[in-house]
């Protein structure tokens, strides 16, 4: 008998549970048969294939993957994208679902990016010295990205300041950290304060006098910034205010016979001892005043001789100091006339500073009137003997013995005719 048809009947689901029968027609003559061969599909178990994992630096490796491919029983599976977890940062996870069935079974697949980024580093740390903790500040970190290029932001996370007497020391110290614990680095800023600058000191001091005879009548110095200011100083510093600052002074006192100078020094220093100095000339002058002895201031002599300088007796003239002082000059005023009248004498005094008096004494001269002797009287015999007979006239001198001349001879007779 022939076979003439082979008939292919399948009862198998989408479960592929069912079965598949072959059924054989034979012929031979006028008969004809059946055979059947049947396969009972009964499937067996299923082993869901593994999700993927890939280990990346960053989120711009994460990319779409390729569908897989299943192949069951010899079949290819269609897999079907359901959905996507997207990863937003570094250290997140991006996952893509995928679905497939296999014997009537739903299954769940995933391709899975476990993101890490590598090790950062972070620049070098910095110092910088300033003058003054004013001039501290805080610092700005330096801008630090990962491998991905991604910006980590440092958070402050300690502040330590150390003084010193007048050094300060400030570190501030950032701490860099991404989403891996133990890339955490650190960054810091110190500040070296010391102040080595002096206060400044513009424009001078007037000078000052006073008048007296030693330096305890100078003025009195000032104690305060605020005073030397007053006095036209412009003071200032760099670190502090000027209530902050301290003053001292000393003097240096160079004496001389006439005028006193006192140096007066002042120091302005600030905390850290830095300090400047500036000076002010201070005169001590004599005072014009002067004292004399009470003295005669005058004199009557009978003799224009009698009226000399040596004969007066000076009266004793000190200054305001209590110095003696010597005439300078003297003067003398005439006023006789016919051995009478008044010489006055005048002395100048004058101190060391050119500060002047004077002192007159006066003499008045009154001259007695001459004192003439008795007349001579001679007896003749005849009036001629007036002519042949002489005498000499007398010397007549004043009380200053000076003698009086002759200016004129008068001659007076009262002879008569008797001769007598």
């Amino acid at each position: 008998a022939g076979i003439f048809e082979v008939i292919r009947v399948s009862t198998v689901g989408t479960d592929n549970k069912g079965a598949i029968t072959h059924t054989y027609r034979y012929a031979v003559c006028a008969d004809t048969v059946e055979w059947s061969h049947v396969y009972e599909v009964i499937p067996g178990s299923f082993t869901p294939i593994e999700d993927s994992v890939k280990n990346v630096f960053c989120l711009s490796d994460v990319q779409t993957p390729h569908t897989p491919e299943f192949v069951v029983c010899g079949e290819t599976v269609p897999v079907e994208y359901d959905s996507t977890h997207q990863a937003v940062a570094s250290c997140d996870t991006a996952i893509y679902y995928y679905h497939y069935v296999v014997n009537g079974t739903k299954y769940v697949w995933r391709y899975i990016y476990s993101i890490s980024p590598k090790a950062f580093d972070v620049p070098a740390s910095e110092t910088k010295s300033v003058q003054c903790i004013a001039d501290v500040t805080r610092p700005t970190p330096p801008a630090v990205t990962n491998s991905c290029l991604d910006p980590i932001n440092p958070t402050l996370t300690q502040i330590d300041s150390t003084e010193h007497g007048c050094a300060d020391t400030v570190k501030y110290t950032f701490t860099y950290q991404d989403c891996v614990p133990a890339h955490t680095k650190t960054w810091t800023y110190t500040y070296y304060v010391k102040d080595t600058i002096k206060p400044a000191i513009t424009n001078t001091l007037p000078e000052l006098t006073a008048e007296g005879c030693n330096s305890s009548v100078k003025p009195a110095a000032c104690t305060t910034v605020a005073e030397l200011v007053a006095q036209g100083l412009v003071i200032s510093d760099n670190c502090v205010a000027n209530t902050e600052l301290t003053l001292s002074s000393r003097d240096v006192v160079t004496d001389s016979a006439c005028v006193i100078t006192v140096t007066r020094y002042y120091t302005v220093t600030d905390a850290c001892g830095n300090d400047s100095t500036v000076s002010q000339t201070i005169k001590i002058h004599r005072s014009d005043d002067f004292t004399i002895t009470d003295v005669a201031t005058s004199r009557t002599v009978q003799c224009v001789s009698a009226a000399t300088v040596e004969a007066i007796t000076l009266p004793v003239v000190k200054d305001a100091c209590n110095v003696t002082l010597t005439p300078k000059d003297t003067t003398v005023v005439n006023n006789i006339e016919n051995c009478e009248g008044t010489v006055k004498y005048t002395f100048g005094y004058e101190n060391c500073e050119g500060n002047d008096t004077a002192w007159t004494f006066t003499y008045t001269v009154d001259l007695p009137a001459l004192v003439v002797p008795d007349i001579k009287r001679d007896t003749i015999a005849c009036l001629t003997d007036t002519n042949t007979r002489t005498y000499t006239p007398p010397v007549i001198t004043n009380v200053c013995g000076d003698a009086a001349g002759i200016f004129e001879v008068i001659r007076v007779s009262t002879v008569g005719t008797d001769n007598k």
